[in-house]
């Protein structure tokens, strides 16, 4: 189950549902934190 809001995740857990659980926010949230910390120079046109 895809939990596509920022606030569902507060309401429903992984004891709520016996099918897995995907926070949208947090998936989001590490990918950007991966590309950052990959590429210093991203964001500033690569100079």
């Amino acid at each position: 189950m895809v939990l596509g809001c920022t606030e569902i995740p507060l309401l429903i857990g992984p004891a709520d549902t016996a099918v897995p659980l995907f926070d949208t926010t947090r998936l989001h949230v590490e990918h950007a934190v991966e590309l950052a910390l990959a590429a210093p120079d991203a964001g500033r046109g690569g100079r």
